[in-house]
């Protein structure tokens, strides 16, 4: 336990040390059906760079050079400046209020005033939303009249400067076709199904005999094995997709401690179960059923958007919500039937 203690606060802390500051509300989408890209910054300056986080919804500026780079608001005005220092903003730039959330805060500033810096931190990254590269309205028609085809919105420009040159950021926005929840909700089923069997079912002495004593030695590992083996699996995965939304926020919040929690408590329930304890229906169930709601009902917003809150393919983030709800569900549903057959006759044998 002391271990864990010790990883989780290595990672808060750390998360803590390197957060980037943000000039924005933290209304991240749970996943998109738009990709903001990245094209260029011209002319390049070494140290400078900008990538989009939060599913398409922020940008995110990273500089490790001596200057001081401004990001310029709607009008021209100044409105973020990172430097070695840090980063500010400006309290009087409009964007500084019309970003606040991904569609449009109250009015405000006053872009022709002087700039009144505020300082959001001290290290030179920021994340923050801009209306300019990212959709704010509702779905574009051309997306309506053909959902299944991927189409470019538009192409963005940003404005830069570091007190000596112009520079801009540039990049496109594109609809993304999104993906078929109902065959993601039909695999979970699948999935489901079959640890739920594997779990609750009993090798039978005819069945051993029929299968001779190979085949019945395998289909008692399978059976005493098989699910924490798959226990194994979704909590492995739910750390995985876990640390990949942490990466891609930037942040650790609330409900990433949640996602943390029910991935190693199910690791945890599954080395529990592993040599057939007593109470091990009891963990491998109620571990089940958190990481099914935390990891995996928590986060089903990508079974029906094609872009996830995570630095890599949202393919790898469906596959890791069904197995933890589809995995999950088994788990807890075997774990109840057994648990139902306990009787005064005697006691079931554990899942595993």
């Amino acid at each position: 336990m002391n271990v864990w203690r010790a990883v989780l606060a290595g990672i808060v802390a750390g998360l803590a040390v390197a957060s980037p500051a943000s000039a924005h509300s933290q209304d991240a989408p749970g996943a998109s059906d738009y990709r903001t890209t990245v094209t260029a910054i011209t002319p390049a300056l070494p140290g400078l760079t900008i990538r989009t986080v939060d599913a398409g919804a922020s940008l995110e500026l990273r500089y490790t050079g001596p200057a001081t780079i401004e990001v310029l608001g709607y009008s021209g005005e100044p409105y973020l400046s990172v430097s070695p220092g840090g980063v500010r903003q400006n309290a009087q730039s409009p964007a500084t209020y019309l970003n606040e959330t991904l569609h449009g805060g109250a009015e405000g500033g006053d872009a022709a005033a002087a700039p009144e810096w505020r300082q959001l931190s001290s290290t030179p990254v920021v994340r923050w939303h801009d209306h300019r590269a990212h959709w704010m309205g509702p779905q574009p028609p051309i997306a309506a009249r053909q959902p299944d085809r991927p189409h470019r919105l538009r192409e963005w420009s940003i404005p830069l400067r570091d007190g000596v040159r112009d520079f801009r950021v540039t990049g496109t926005l594109d609809w993304a076709p999104r993906p078929e929840a109902w065959g993601w909700w039909a695999g979970v089923v699948v999935i489901g199904l079959g640890v739920a069997l594997l779990g609750g079912w009993r090798v039978s002495a005819g069945a051993a005999q029929v299968a001779g004593p190979a085949g019945g030695a395998t289909l008692a590992a399978a059976r005493r094995f098989g699910p924490v083996v798959l226990a194994v699996v979704a909590g492995g995965l739910s750390l995985v997709d876990s640390a990949g939304r942490v990466l891609d926020a930037g942040t650790f919040q609330r409900e990433d401690l949640w996602g943390f929690a029910a991935g190693a408590g199910m690791l945890a329930a599954a080395g529990y179960a592993l040599p057939r304890r007593p109470a091990a229906d009891f963990a491998l169930g109620l571990a089940g059923g958190a990481l099914a709601l935390l990891c995996g009902f928590a986060r089903a917003a990508v079974f029906q958007h094609a872009i996830a809150p995570v630095p890599w393919d949202g393919l790898w983030a469906r596959f890791s919500v069904a197995a933890c709800v589809g995995v999950g569900l088994g788990l807890a549903a075997a774990a109840g039937h057994r648990i139902g057959r306990v009787g005064p006759a005697g006691r079931a044998a554990p899942v595993a």
